[in-house]
């Protein structure tokens, strides 16, 4: 059973699945379907029209008819406080389990959230991004459109990502830079000191070689940093000396 409260508006064909709470003042503007389990916290926006549907002359190409394009949210995410997430012009945005979208956040149209990843409050995800699996972004990050951040990838408080940002790496700064391997999220994710290491060599360019989730983690990203196709690069190295095991990690 579903808790929707009586001040929530949802439009159009809206498939909720089970067990989800749904706040005052939440929108729901179909197509959407969610799963089980879910949580939409007050304020939140899910469907509403981008900029790009609203003023055609901003429009690359002409997007499929609001009515067959839905947003997709799993099971056992939440949603905070007056975040958004916008309705996809072409194929679908789409957001994962397990997935944590702090307050404030903002999610662009055709982005895809991966499972377990956690964007904390007042992120902005600018058009066609991916954020992979279990990657983390801090307060305030914003990414610029048609980039791919990559799985288990942290990008620090107030990051400007202006390039794809590769599994397992450390950025912050604006621009942000690689500064390193994010060692916090691939220890709590259950990965081995040599893992990291491995990690470590591959995002310097050095052949690597990845078992289970990190294979996986890796294909993942190629795949999707070619998606949509952009000019922008990977992120680049800080200048400065960069160690698997900063000094610290930036604030989420």
């Amino acid at each position: 059973m579903n808790r929707i409260h009586p001040s929530a508006v949802l439009v159009g064909q809206v498939e909720l699945g089970s067990d989800n709470v749904i706040s005052p003042g939440v929108t729901l503007q179909g197509p959407v379907v969610m799963g089980d389990g879910n949580y939409l916290g007050p304020g939140v926006s899910v469907g509403s029209f981008s900029r790009e549907r609203l003023e055609p002359s901003h429009r690359l190409a002409d997007p499929l008819p609001p009515e067959e394009s839905a947003v997709v949210i799993g099971t056992g995410t939440m949603l905070f406080d007056h975040a958004v997430v916008f309705k996809p012009m072409f194929e679908e945005t789409r957001i994962g389990d397990g997935v944590e979208i702090g307050a404030h956040t903002t999610i662009g149209h055709d982005c895809i959230v991966r499972d377990h990843a956690i964007l904390s409050p007042r992120v902005t995800l600018g058009a066609y991004v991916t954020v992979g699996a279990r990657a983390n972004l801090g307060i305030a990050a914003a990414v610029h459109n048609r980039l791919t951040i990559g799985g288990l990838a942290m990008c620090g408080l107030a990051a400007a990502v202006v390039g794809h940002v590769p599994p397992g790496a450390l950025v912050y700064g604006n621009p942000a830079r690689i500064h390193g391997v994010n060692t916090v999220g691939l220890s709590r994710a259950g990965h081995s000191e040599h893992e990291v290491e491995t990690v470590l060599a591959f995002l310097r360019g050095r052949p690597s070689q990845f078992q289970d989730e990190l294979r996986i983690v890796v294909a993942q990203y190629q795949q999707d940093s070619r998606k949509w196709p952009t000019p922008k690069k990977e992120v680049r190295w800080t200048t400065r000396k960069s160690s698997s095991s900063p000094g610290f990690a930036p604030s989420t």
